[in-house]
């Protein structure tokens, strides 16, 4: 049965606390880890990811679609910095500088590519945001164009919203 489990339930949990250009943060590592051993423990099938740059984060967040596509229950977990504008949430790497508004088209996740990527799943997706939510880089982020988020193809009936939920530390407008 735990192993019939661990096909049909997948999980993808980062935890980013040691940054490059801005303060590290003291618990993202450990409670990543808290979060993978309680998945597993749940029969989730666990791809942990600590301390990653955007090309890991991205390229993580592609091998979890494919997988989340197979699964009923898919999660995302993501702890470290992240930014929100109105509607708009990105998820930070490691390595970004934010040093200008333009960079976080260039060097951030868009929380709706995280949705998209549990979307696929049969049942249910669910992305877990447990961010620090100030902003410690240079840039200010005002309301940004999301039209680079991950593309939909026309008619493949894949929407971001099609069951998947996004759950938040805190209200969106509020600093944790």
């Amino acid at each position: 049965a735990h192993a019939k489990a661990s096909e049909s339930r997948v999980a993808l949990v980062v935890g980013n606390a040691n940054y490059q250009h801005a303060p590290r943060l003291a618990s993202p590592g450990s409670d990543a880890e808290d979060i993978a051993r309680a998945l597993g423990t749940l029969g989730f099938d666990v791809t942990l990811k600590r301390d990653t740059p955007l090309e890991g984060l991205t390229q993580a967040l592609a091998e979890f679609a494919e997988k989340s596509a197979k699964a009923d229950f898919s999660i995302v977990y993501f702890a470290g910095y992240s930014l929100n504008a109105g509607i708009d949430g990105y998820l930070i790497p490691i390595d970004a500088r934010l040093a200008t508004p333009d960079a976080f088209r260039a060097e951030t996740i868009t929380l709706r590519a995280a949705m998209l990527q549990v979307a696929g799943a049969r049942v249910l997706g669910i992305v877990i945001l447990d961010a620090q939510r100030g902003n410690p880089f240079p840039a200010k982020l005002g309301r940004q164009d999301s039209s680079r988020d991950f593309e939909i193809p026309a008619g493949s009936g894949l929407d971001a919203s099609r069951n998947a939920v996004v759950f938040f530390a805190n209200e969106p407008s509020k600093t944790s």
